[in-house]
């Protein structure tokens, strides 16, 4: 487990350095008008892909089915098509000014999205070396190609479109080649044997309900940004963005250790009546440990960022604090979550998703018009934390069924 974390790590780490780097690109060499036109256009883009790739590079890896990759690819292609509509009609009723720019980036986030489910049977199949050098590869082309196209035409559509290009190319390169000559290998002789209607469907049914829960969670880190934009300003949702990618680097890390803990998780899920405490344990254990490790994290981000981004971007105790609780709660909330996919209990994901977004909400609506920057973060840790208690919670109920059904 350990090996296999440090490559998943060192991979996510590098998808998510192509995504921070170019923050750190339109800070630099751009605006901050540009970082916040960006990084709205992020927000508007995510909570709708997210929906719409069901999570499948998740039931891949936690499904008890048997369907075949080609149906997760099927279903992913069509669901993108779906989230670029979306996104089009989104951007025209409310944001118009901003068709032309989330358009773009919807086509980003749909090349990148087919490299991410391509990664997938790689991770099943241990090859995480090659996921490392795919998402390599494509950090570093897009931070230099980023930096190349914004310093010579100084536009926006233009560095977006250059990386669209960057990311079709990795996915199909490094991620569609090797995964089609190891899926031709290892995929079971089983797989694939019932009419792709079935497939298609059992996958549907598998990841609509991670996919509305999912998009519900990236709603959750977006509802900040959504209030700045309305009562601020771009320049307001950049800041916020910036700081929030402390708390996504960590994620990172936690998002590996989960899922490295999946096989671990599903042998300890036929032992029912110690699966709840097990998960209890490995989510504190790893809490207590976040708890020095957050502090150190929210020093380096004191230091850092006005380094990194300029001194625009400094932050003090009043980010400083709800950075820390947003951290500390992030391994609660990263096990619970990981937990219910395991068991497969995707309809009760979907439901703690929704009480959470309908609580960050009411926050958001509390602290944020007066609150500005620092208020968009408590929201971020009233989300963040509610997420873990409703995880939890439906844990410990699907933790009294399962004792009930084996004392029956």
């Amino acid at each position: 487990m350990i090996r296999s974390t440090i490559w998943l790590t060192l991979a996510l780490a590098f998808r998510s350095l192509g995504q921070a780097g170019l923050l750190i690109v339109f800070a630099r060499f751009g605006s901050p008008e540009t970082l916040g036109s960006y990084s709205l256009a992020l927000a508007v883009t995510a909570p709708i892909f997210v929906f719409c790739e069901f999570g499948l590079r998740t039931v891949y890896l936690t499904h008890r089915g048997n369907q075949p990759f080609s149906a997760y690819l099927r279903v992913r292609l069509a669901t993108l098509g779906l989230a670029m509509l979306l996104t089009a009609a989104i951007g025209a009723v409310f944001v118009p000014e901003m068709t032309g720019v989330l358009l773009l980036v919807s086509l980003l986030r749909a090349a990148d999205s087919v490299g991410e489910l391509y990664s997938a049977p790689l991770q099943r199949h241990g090859e995480l070396p090659t996921i490392l050098r795919a998402f390599s590869t494509n950090a570093v082309l897009t931070i230099g190609v980023g930096i190349g196209v914004l310093a010579a035409l100084h536009n926006l559509y233009a560095v977006i479109a250059a990386l669209i290009v960057v990311s079709s190319a990795t996915t199909l390169f490094l991620m569609k080649r090797p995964t089609d000559t190891l899926l031709a290998a290892k995929e079971p002789a089983t797989a694939g044997t019932k009419p792709p209607w079935e497939d298609h469907l059992s996958v549907v049914r598998a990841g609509l309900p991670t996919g509305i829960s999912w998009g519900l969670l990236s709603l959750l880190s977006s509802i900040p940004q959504y209030f700045l934009a309305a009562y601020y300003s771009q320049v307001e949702v950049g800041y916020f963005a910036i700081i929030l990618y402390v708390v996504v680097v960590v994620e990172i890390f936690l998002n590996a250790v989960s899922q490295s803990w999946i096989p671990r998780a599903k042998k300890m899920l036929t032992d029912a009546p110690s699966f709840f405490r097990a998960v209890v344990k490995t989510a504190l254990l790893w809490t207590a440990a976040f708890v020095p490790l957050s502090a150190v994290v929210c020093a380096a981000a004191y230091l850092m960022l006005p380094i990194i981004f300029g001194s625009t971007y400094r932050i003090d105790w009043a980010e400083i604090i709800p950075l820390f609780g947003s951290l500390v709660v992030l391994p609660l909330v990263f096990f619970s979550a990981m937990a219910l996919n395991v068991a497969n209990s995707y309809v009760k994901a979907l439901t703690t998703s929704v009480v959470a977004v309908v609580l960050a909400s009411g926050v958001a609506f509390a602290v944020i018009p007066d609150g500005e920057v620092p208020g968009a973060l408590w929201v971020s840790f009233a989300a963040l934390a509610s997420r873990s208690v409703l995880s939890m919670a439906a844990l410990a109920l699907g933790q009294r069924k399962r004792a009930g059904q084996l004392v029956r």
